[in-house]
């Protein structure tokens, strides 16, 4: 049997992956590179499926291995290097159940092409239900064209981010990574401090019944949310039932129906938190068209998650103090340092949440970072 037939299409990508590293470092032939075991720990990678790359590589003179002198750039570089198309590529995915706003996908695009000079930035918004399926067509065309340099993930499911992990992908996520945040860089809001905020605001209103809005499909950041909620009730000694947590997905009427059942059960007031800008968009208008409803004993409060706030909601609400673009570059920065092969000082960033109130003004945190 023969080498060809034998290589897995992973062996395939690494090849593709150290070409690219050797061409973004300026490399000609003759000089040094990498033993297979740094480039496997560069590249987050075995060890033994580095080895078969090189010599896949070794093989078309791409690269020459000698034995007790070390890697070097092969002849066969300059002639790949010289034909390697220019068009380098970032795949920015995002999640159909939760699509951020246009504007937020306008100054992500902002922040990230202000360091992410001369790569392409393509967005996507994956199809529900056949999220890997769609990534792994898209980026098995862009690896097969050596254009690929990385991905950028935005609250993606989780496995989409087993995907990135099992194809060795350069990858930063914007979101919690959950199970993968060892093989994955992430930057994220404080979902546990955003949950803690809110839940302490609505505490100081008298409330001491809640109902926690989020939507069908979970995300790792919703757990941190509902676990930061949790703790400022425990801290106010205030029972298990005194909170209720309900998974809706996005339809309209079925969130009115929930929401009319919540109320109508409530024997006391009762505090309605909101995960998301959309659903507080959708109670507002629910309390204008169903003003029977004793909405005088309904507190409205909810998660923006960005710095983009709704301006017609007037519930309290949490944010996220940096920028869109501030963040953005952010991840650009991080992409940077994993294409060059650098460590990252911070593999998990938590950027600061803040709470906007009528009655209490403003609230923030300092920044958190994760090793």
């Amino acid at each position: 049997m023969t080498q060809q037939s034998t290589r897995s299409p992973a062996v395939d990508r690494l090849a593709s992956r150290i070409e690219f590293d050797i061409r973004s470092r300026g490399l000609v032939p003759g000089d040094r590179y990498l033993t297979a075991k740094e480039a496997s720990k560069l590249l987050g990678v075995s060890p033994a499926t580095c080895h078969h790359a090189m010599r896949l590589l070794a093989d078309r003179d791409v690269l020459r291995r000698r034995r007790n002198s070390g890697t070097f750039v092969g002849e066969c570089m300059e002639t790949s290097t010289a034909t390697a198309t220019l068009v380098q590529s970032i795949y920015v995915f995002l999640s159909s159940d939760r699509p951020p706003s246009e504007r937020w996908r306008s100054d992500m695009y902002v922040g990230l092409s202000r360091v992410l000079k001369g790569v392409g930035l393509h967005v996507a918004v994956l199809p529900l239900g056949n999220e890997v399926r769609y990534v792994n067509e898209l980026l098995s065309h862009a690896v097969a064209a050596k254009q690929l340099t990385g991905v950028v993930a935005v609250t993606c499911q989780r496995e989409v981010y087993d995907y990135l992990v099992r194809q060795n992908a350069p990858a930063v996520v914007i979101g919690s990574v959950g199970p993968t945040e060892d093989k994955l860089a992430s930057i994220d809001g404080d979902e546990h401090a955003a949950g803690r905020l809110l839940a302490e605001a609505m505490l100081r209103r008298g409330f001491r019944k809640f109902a926690v809005l989020v939507g069908e499909l979970w995300h790792p950041g919703d757990n941190h949310f509902v676990e930061g909620f949790q703790r400022a009730l425990e801290a106010a000694e205030l029972s298990v039932g005194a909170l209720r947590i309900r998974s809706l997905r996005h339809d309209v009427r079925v969130f009115q129906e929930e929401l009319r059942n919540l109320i109508s059960v409530s024997d006391e007031p009762l505090a309605v938190i909101c995960q998301g800008v959309k659903f507080a968009q959708w109670l507002r208008d629910f309390r204008t068209s169903v003003p029977q409803l004793p909405w005088d004993r309904v507190g409205i409060a909810y998660h923006a998650d960005t710095e983009q706030p709704d301006s017609s909601l007037p519930f309290p609400f949490t944010y996220q103090e940096l920028s869109t673009v501030e963040m953005s570059a952010m991840v650009g920065e991080m992409f940077l340092k994993i294409c060059s092969g650098s460590e990252l000082p911070h593999r998990h960033i938590l950027l600061p949440m803040g709470l906007r109130d009528p009655s209490l003004g403003v609230v923030g945190q300092k920044m958190n970072n994760d090793n």
